[in-house]
């Protein structure tokens, strides 16, 4: 979201989003394979030590999947961490993964009672909201001190309002 880029930026890191294509005049497993490419292509670009935050479980598998084609160890070359809107565990992972389980109802309650001010009249927010997660399942490894973040500190979570 615009949030997360927004900080990114901030930070003085480059954003960089890679969308996946679904081509309806090819097979689903063509797609993959060309989706795949791309995904690796993309992971070739990266500097020597860097990282991924995913939003969904499936993109996360295929990162670690395009990691072992490319023999990047996850997460001494590359961290990677997800956040996830469902309490289904995530799925088995070649490595330990961080994944931050959101409150998603607790962010849905707090923006209607934000709405409901506004609704009546009260000032909107400044600035971001932070609703904390459920819980934050941390891999050591892929993380804290790790080259997903060096400075050993564990991300927030946010919503823009």
């Amino acid at each position: 979201g615009a949030g997360y880029r927004e900080t990114v930026e901030a930070a003085g890191l480059p954003y960089r989003e890679l969308l996946a294509v679904r081509d309806r005049s090819l097979s689903p497993e063509e797609n993959t394979a060309i989706n795949q490419q791309r995904l690796c292509d993309w992971l070739r670009s990266f500097p020597e030590r860097a990282g991924i935050f995913t939003v969904e479980d499936r993109l996360t598998q295929e990162i670690h999947r395009a990691c072992r084609s490319l023999k990047l160890r996850v997460p001494d070359d590359l961290g990677v961490m997800s956040v996830e809107f469902h309490s289904d565990p995530m799925p088995t992972l070649p490595v330990p993964t961080t994944c931050v389980l959101q409150d998603i109802e607790r962010v849905g309650q707090t923006a209607v009672e934000w709405l409901m001010r506004l609704i009546q009249g009260h000032p909107a927010p400044i600035g971001t909201l932070f609703v904390p997660p459920m819980n934050v399942e941390a891999s050591a490894a892929s993380v804290i001190g790790g080259p997903f973040c060096p400075c050993g500190r564990m991300p927030k979570a946010s919503m823009s309002v």
